[in-house]
């Protein structure tokens, strides 16, 4: 009898531990998502300020700030792990921005992406928003629409 009593306590208390490890990683990914939408829409507004000062977005452009690096294409990255750091993140990730189109023409579309978590699958987490930005006819940049997973 008394096995049966420990056998039945110890596959409760294993069913409890299955729920308690679930809940724990969902509030890990929960988190690490949070984290990505927040590095994304600082991406999308980084590259706007170095637009709106008129910073061309190639790679041989010394006047971007020193945090972002040349990733390829019209695509350029800064992470909270490599030099200089993202002082405003501090846990890991990287930021993205793909800039479409000439700056100095009336329409661009942005995309940046925002990868937070440590590396593993199960514990990082990605965001991407698209943005459409449009110059004024006096020269100001303005977001019409931001739309993302």
């Amino acid at each position: 009898m008394t096995m049966f009593l420990l056998l039945f306590l110890a596959t409760i208390l294993l069913g409890y531990w299955q729920v308690i490890r679930y809940k724990t990683k969902m509030t890990q990914l929960k988190q690490q998502s949070i984290r990505a939408q927040f590095a994304a829409r600082a991406g999308l507004s980084d590259a706007l300020y170095e637009l709106k000062q008129l910073h061309t977005w190639d790679s041989n452009n010394d006047d971007l700030s020193d945090q972002w690096h040349f990733l390829g294409g019209d695509t350029f990255y800064k992470s909270s792990q490599i030099e200089p750091l993202i002082p405003q993140f501090s846990y890991p990730v990287t930021i993205s921005v793909t800039v479409s189109g000439n700056p100095t023409q009336d329409t661009l579309s942005l995309t940046s992406r925002g990868d937070s978590g440590y590396g593993t699958p199960e514990k990082s987490y990605s965001v991407e928003l698209k943005s459409k930005v449009v110059r004024s006819l006096f020269g100001k940049m303005h977001t019409l629409e931001v739309e993302g997973n």
